[in-house]
């Protein structure tokens, strides 16, 4: 069983992934703390530690994984994007981590916009920093909907391992056969286009073993609320599982008013589904026993202890299911290697 050093851990999302995914979980850094809260109801026999910027890694237990998703704020496409001038700048400590304890495996997450900031300059200098320490590295840009979920959430991962473990410049994590085991409704050859085309064009350089001039990612065009108010842009598969006839669709119809309407009214009537009903879900979906859609809730919540701590934990965390899918493929690949 292949053990695990949380970094960043957040409230556990990666975390709880890798575990589904056969590995145990033995040590979990975080600063903050509510999350901190979380992590010992979950996890109330793993050791804790807070600031990476003061951990000694000598002192700490040995793993074989080391996972986590540094600060996105420096590349975000909604921040200032000052990358390793902002503050908040932490991949070297994450490197050093990496570094000192000398895992077989490190798994990196982040947004998109890695890929973008400075050109590229950034993520292409995680690639090089992994490999002045001895370690290969791929990647995949995987999306909350990938695995089922009614929503985008997508995210870049970077698998990083022993240079001699990969024969040859085709990956052994995010493989073809990877991609395909996604309950997705249009197949995995959008799948593989959403990680090296469409999602998160230029990133076939890690796939491919050599760098490229255009590690960038392009702006979403799925977007669900778009800032000039003018509701959904295309009404996709890629949003909505329906069916691959709707993935053409460019025009705003009648019905597809603002997603902020509190009828949510906003919701296009795909098939004529209004919304996402439990009926249309079940119709369409393989995988509605994961993800139940939520109930037709008022706008304001009224006592809910810790809801905006709630809601940021949330928009921080990774989709456990993702993280699970990665983390079977990262132990597959192990066993492979073993013989």
């Amino acid at each position: 069983m292949l053990t695990v050093g949380s970094l960043f851990a957040g409230i556990g999302g990666l975390d709880l992934g890798l575990e589904r995914a056969g590995m145990r979980v033995r040590w979990q850094v975080e600063n903050d703390p509510y999350c901190i809260r979380v992590l010992e109801k979950h996890w109330p026999d793993v050791k804790r530690y807070g600031d990476i910027r003061g951990i000694k890694w000598s002192e700490v237990e040995p793993v074989d994984l080391i996972c986590g998703g540094f600060p996105c704020q420096p590349v975000s496409v909604a921040g200032s994007r000052k990358g390793d001038k902002d503050d908040r700048w932490l991949w070297p400590e994450f490197l050093r981590a990496v570094r000192e304890v000398r895992p077989r495996y490190a798994l990196v997450e982040n947004v998109p916009g890695l890929l973008s900031t400075d050109d590229g300059r950034l993520a292409r200098g995680v690639k090089g920093d992994l490999a002045e320490q001895g370690y290969d590295s791929e990647g995949g840009c995987v999306s909350a909907k990938d695995v089922g979920a009614p929503h985008l959430r997508k995210r870049v991962f970077i698998v990083a391992y022993p240079l001699d473990t990969r024969r040859g410049s085709e990956p052994i994590i995010f493989t073809e056969r990877f991609y395909s085991s996604f309950p997705r409704h249009d197949g995995a050859e959008d799948a593989m286009g959403d990680a090296f085309e469409g999602g998160c064009g230029g990133f076939a350089w890690w796939r491919a073993g050599a760098e490229s001039e255009n590690g960038r990612c392009r702006m979403e065009t799925d977007a669900v609320a778009n800032p000039d108010g003018q509701g959904f842009t295309r009404p996709s598969v890629s949003v909505f599982g329906r069916g691959p006839q709707q993935k053409d669709a460019d025009t705003r119809g009648p019905s597809q008013r603002d997603v902020s309407d509190a009828d949510r009214a906003g919701f296009p009537d795909l098939q004529g589904c209004g919304a996402f009903t439990e009926r249309c879900w079940d119709r369409t979906s393989d995988s509605a026993d994961w993800w139940d859609i939520e109930p037709d809730v008022g706008r304001v919540a009224d006592g809910v202890p810790s809801r905006v701590d709630r809601l940021r934990c949330l928009g921080n965390a990774v989709v456990p299911q993702v993280a699970e899918y990665i983390g079977k493929a990262i132990v597959e690949a192990d066993n492979e290697s073993r013989g």
